[in-house]
């Protein structure tokens, strides 16, 4: 990647989040892309200390690390990786979907701790019904089940076409935008109510923005059928992660699949506790082809800006009057990756 941008007469400054105080401030002063978000934030402060500052290109579809309106304002373009790693994010949370459907957290750590123990010495039979009050037997099949999907973009709707053909689920979604959509043609638009109700796995896709902020909390957990299954792949802080501990513990949900958490790295230690529940370390896109496509993209977002003078191939925002750069300009600060 920094071959491709050096040819291009684009000059990387790597790993700027390492760098002490002085170095950063250097830095951001002379910056003209950002490639991430140093720290884990872009926002006003930090546009503050980068005045010539024209892009921020991110290699994952998601921004809110990003004040994109912010940017916007200052004329700072803000791309992310667009649909690089669509069908990539839709399969993690199917394997979430079937992994929790089917208890394989529970069982995998019920071997993994006690495989190699003589039979008499378990506290549960290999082949038995029961382990500790925990049915392992207790698990479900998608086939004909009820998928809502909670933000129906691409990925959402990736998933809901591989889960439709695959395993001839009805599908139902919600969606602010109102997407017109045609990846199951037979899938049913709903009130965000009817979705929580009539869903028997309930896969979020949404953006992380003030609407949707803590938009799954106990009330709508409650509201959820019971022993529904819950999957997030999106952002962790759409839903309220100790009360989601709570409604699997009680039994009200059956299971869950997170590949996200409200306060990365750290997880709800809430949710440790919780055997059935199937936890991910922010993997979505985390496969070879994945994030080779979504480099790719991020670079191509830097060259036409920084190089070409031209907008990005995936925005997110609109800058009124974007900062477009003639070619052969000077530093891009890049985030430590």
């Amino acid at each position: 990647m920094l071959a491709e941008l050096a040819s291009a007469g684009i000059e990387v400054r790597a790993q700027l989040a390492a760098q002490d105080e002085a170095t950063q401030n250097e830095w951001l002063q002379e910056a003209e892309g950002l490639l991430g978000a140093p720290g884990g934030r872009v926002d006003a402060a930090l546009l503050d200390r980068a005045p010539k500052l024209a892009l921020v290109a991110l290699a994952s579809v998601g921004y809110d690390v990003v004040d994109a309106e912010e940017c916007a304002r200052r004329g700072v373009w803000v791309a992310n990786a667009g649909g690089a790693s669509v069908e990539t994010t839709a399969n993690m949370a199917l394997a979430l979907l079937l992994g929790a459907s089917r208890q394989l957290g529970i069982n995998h750590e019920l071997v993994r701790r006690d495989g190699a123990k003589p039979s008499d010495t378990r506290d549960w039979k290999w082949g038995s019904a029961e382990s500790n009050g925990h049915p392992l037997w207790g698990a479900t099949d998608p086939e004909g089940k009820v998928l809502g999907v909670l933000g129906f973009g691409r990925i959402g709707q990736s998933l809901a076409r591989k889960c439709h053909l695959a395993f001839g689920m009805e599908v139902i979604y919600t969606d602010a935008l109102h997407i017109v959509q045609a990846a199951v043609p037979t899938a049913e638009a709903v009130t965000f109510d009817e979705l929580l109700r009539r869903s028997d796995y309930l896969s979020i896709h949404t953006d992380l923005n003030e609407r949707t902020r803590g938009l799954i909390g106990e009330d709508e957990l409650g509201r959820m059928k019971d022993g529904a299954i819950l999957i997030n792949a999106a952002r962790g802080g759409i839903v309220d992660e100790k009360a989601l501990a709570a409604a699997l513990l009680s039994g009200k949900l059956a299971g869950a699949g997170l590949d996200v958490f409200k306060d990365e790295p750290m997880v709800e230690p809430a949710l440790l506790q919780v055997p059935n529940v199937i936890l991910q370390p922010h993997t979505g896109s985390g496969t070879i082809a994945a994030r080779r496509n979504n480099t790719q993209v991020q670079i191509q977002n830097v060259l036409n800006v920084l190089a070409r003078g031209v907008a990005p191939l995936t925005p997110v925002n609109a800058p009124a009057a974007p900062r477009l750069t003639p070619p052969s300009i000077g530093p891009v600060g890049r985030a430590r990756m």
